[in-house]
């Protein structure tokens, strides 16, 4: 059976309806019977063609508040929802435009929140290479024009300065410790002094025997992605990262 849906009237065809096993007559109307010789359907004659008696469905329309358009463009803002509203998208509706823009959305407020500071937890070094903190970013969305995806990061504790390396992957962590131009060997050969201890989440990359055993020094390891004793790290993270261009981060 077919339908066409853009003529404007309920046609049927007879023989699909014969070949399921039904029986159409026409006499002054046409009548549709099933196997069981029960009328499933009756059409009346209007412009030449058979047209079905079908009960006409009211489509009632209905609108839906701010909050739910909100949450239907992937939590969009209020100004851009109340300008798509206002003529830049066909058919979206809402009455409460100045409730949308009051309304707070649980789901953004907690999207949004970043954690409160920690406590105090331990005083600032005062000498250099005594505690070196370090950490990996990555993988990056788009490859830098290197090709890198990843970069290490290390930061001396006393006094902040940052020494960065771009990784294609995260295994090369340990060739750029152990080279004769790792970072270990450039700042004990400018300072002379050794470095003592390095603080870092427990990353694989971080964690193996072959790197703890070439560093020879004390390790000061937190939870992964737990920024108690790594904040000093993970801030200089997010400056490095802020407003970056894509491909131009490396």
């Amino acid at each position: 059976m077919g339908v066409c849906t853009k003529l404007g009237y309920e046609l049927v065809f007879s023989q699909p309806v014969s070949e399921k096993g039904n029986n159409v007559t026409f006499e002054s109307h046409c009548y549709i019977y099933n196997q069981n010789n029960e009328v499933v359907a009756i059409a009346d004659v209007v412009g030449g063609v058979y047209k079905l008696r079908i009960k006409q469905v009211d489509c009632l329309l209905t609108s839906v508040s701010g909050n739910v358009w909100h949450r239907r463009f992937g939590h969009l803002n209020s100004k851009d929802l109340n300008v798509m509203r206002d003529g830049a998208v066909k058919g979206m509706s809402y009455s409460d435009k100045a409730q949308v823009s009051k309304t707070s959305c649980i789901v953004c407020c907690e999207g949004k929140q970043s954690r409160l500071p920690f406590s105090h937890v331990g005083n600032r070094e005062q000498e250099l290479l005594k505690i070196v903190h370090a950490d990996i970013c990555g993988p990056m969305e788009v490859r830098s024009i290197g090709g890198m995806k990843y970069f290490l990061l290390f930061v001396d504790d006393f006094i902040r300065m940052a020494f960065v390396y771009f990784l294609k992957t995260k295994d090369e962590v340990f060739s750029y410790s152990s080279s004769s131009s790792s970072f270990k060997t450039l700042v004990e050969n400018q300072t002379g002094r050794k470095l003592k201890v390095l603080r870092s989440d427990n990353g694989t990359e971080f964690c193996s025997k072959e790197f703890e055993n070439f560093l020879a020094i004390g390790r000061n390891s937190t939870s992964k992605n737990l920024c108690i004793h790594t904040g000093t790290i993970w801030s200089l993270r997010k400056v490095q990262s802020y407003n970056c261009r894509k491909s131009y981060w490396s």
